[in-house]
């Protein structure tokens, strides 16, 4: 089985990261291609409790061949961080702090969805990384 490829469109906030991801997904749904979108699996609404309050496995994703997702997740440390480090008001944090929030987020993201989804063959479409 082929593995699954796995893309990240970075760069600064306001680039347009966002459309260049949209434009991709469009293009692949336009081939008949299945796609998963983490953000309608976690709930991307950050004032309500999250619809699934882990990352999804792979039996969780069904027939998808494309797997959507962005950073930081929209549960457990990403959440913590979209709620409170990102949207921190008048507070301040140690960027090493933020920085290593961020890393926790991250490899729970690879380590848990990620990897098994490229070993099944399916393809990963991140926004940030």
């Amino acid at each position: 089985m082929e593995r699954g490829k796995f893309v990240v469109v970075d760069g600064l906030d306001g680039v347009g990261k966002g459309v260049v991801v949209d434009a991709i997904v469009d293009f692949e749904k336009q081939r008949g291609r299945k796609i998963f979108d983490v953000h309608t699996w976690w709930g991307k609404d950050l004032t309500q409790p999250p619809i699934h309050d882990y990352h999804p496995r792979v039996q969780d994703l069904g027939d998808a061949e494309l797997l959507v997702s962005s950073e930081p997740t929209y549960i457990g440390v990403g959440r913590r961080i979209r709620n409170e480090y990102v949207k921190k008001g008048d507070r301040s944090y140690d960027p090493r702090l933020i920085m290593s929030a961020f890393g926790l987020d991250r490899q729970e993201w690879l380590q848990s969805t990620v990897t098994d989804a490229r070993k099944a063959g399916i393809h990963v479409l991140q926004s940030r990384g």
